[in-house]
């Protein structure tokens, strides 16, 4: 399993309030070396939360043992839409928002991915999305990818 990290929604927004804060700084006459500082001091702040995040986050979702089942319809007909339904189980008591992207074999055109979500702790969730083939002979899935929001956002 592998796991990327990608900056959220409100690591963005901190950065952006943190150098605002300093050009403001800079514009009512503190110094450039006092300004750097500050700036170089909220960075590290905003690295230390993060990486404490990021850690938090993977350890709790290890915990939850994630398991996904695709349950795949007998046959698929050339240019016939076709459910396909996946179901999520975590263990645990702790609620998770993300992204399911399934990945389906380039011959099936597919509709609703990603799937948002919010997988329940210690519960299964169920969804579906729809394929239609459009050629015959074998279909391969890879594995999915879920995207999961961090415990602090």
């Amino acid at each position: 399993m592998s796991v990327r990290l990608i900056p959220g929604r409100t690591a963005i927004v901190v950065l952006a309030v943190a150098a605002v804060v300093v050009f403001g700084a800079l514009l009512l006459g503190l110094a450039v070396t006092a300004a750097m500082s500050m700036a170089t001091a909220a960075i590290l702040v905003l690295l230390a939360i993060a990486a404490c995040d990021y850690v938090a986050s993977l350890r709790a979702w290890r915990r939850s043992s994630p398991r996904m089942t695709r349950r795949l319809p007998t046959a698929f007909a050339i240019g016939v839409k076709r459910s396909v339904d996946v179901s999520i189980e975590t263990e645990g008591t702790r609620a998770w928002r993300c992204a399911l992207h399934d990945h389906t074999d380039p011959s099936l055109l597919a509709e609703g991915l990603p799937i948002r979500l919010t997988l329940p702790g210690g519960k299964g969730v169920e969804t579906t999305y729809t394929v239609t083939p459009s050629k015959r002979g074998e279909v391969t899935f890879a594995p999915a990818d879920i995207r999961v929001r961090s415990r602090w956002g």
